[in-house]
């Protein structure tokens, strides 16, 4: 398993407010390793990710079953490759437990982090997401359909498109993964053969693709 950080520098970022920021994808990748020995991955691999509030602090003492930057499996083999999309103000390994069933079985599963409805706020290149602009409508508390119809809307007009952009440019990305000479996956993707599948909002963005 690894984590890495894709920025999309053709699209601006719209949650903030700074006309400077573009929008960042969050991913971490799982895929058939060989057996090393070396010690088992935490379930949270940067806990300064994530605010002081955030329950993903909860979850810090958790060891998966992989292994950090571990080897690709030996052979030529090509590995079908699945897009993940996590549920709405989750992240992008609240799934793990079925990434690694899914990698031990020859699969390589590329999870992305939609920021703005996630838990991740400290990316890896020093950069802090601030969600400043375009934010869910405040509830009015008393008309109760209003406030769920208003909440839906700003889910279908504002996030949702933002997620399926985020997804597509994952996609892009994969390529890179297989033609990359730096990347540990390098000539071992199946790039005819690529799903996307996610969990409530996320399962709906997979749909969409």
């Amino acid at each position: 398993v690894f984590d890495t950080l894709w920025i999309d520098a053709a699209r601006p970022e719209r949650l903030t407010k700074d006309t400077s920021d573009t929008r960042r994808v969050p991913v971490r990748v799982w895929y058939p390793a060989r057996a090393t020995g070396a010690p088992l991955a935490p379930y949270v691999l940067r806990p300064e990710e994530f605010a002081a509030e955030s329950p993903i602090h909860g979850a810090t003492h958790v060891t998966t079953h992989a292994v950090l930057h571990a080897p690709v499996a030996a052979g030529a083999e090509r590995f079908p490759v699945l897009l993940y999309n996590h549920g709405g103000g989750w992240s992008r390994f609240t799934a793990t437990f079925e990434f690694e069933e899914l990698a031990s079985r020859g699969y390589v599963i590329v999870s992305v982090d939609h920021l703005g409805f996630d838990q991740s706020t400290s990316m890896s290149d020093g950069y802090t997401f601030k969600g400043d602009t375009l934010g869910f409508p405040v509830p009015t508390n008393v008309d109760l359909r209003q406030d769920a119809l208003a909440s839906w809307d700003y889910l279908e007009q504002v996030l949702f498109p933002m997620w399926i952009a985020d997804a597509q440019f994952a996609l892009d990305r994969v390529e890179l993964l297989d033609r990359d000479g730096a990347s540990p996956l390098k000539g071992r993707l199946d790039l005819g053969r690529i799903g996307a599948f996610g969990w409530s909002f996320g399962g709906a963005a997979a749909v969409d693709l």
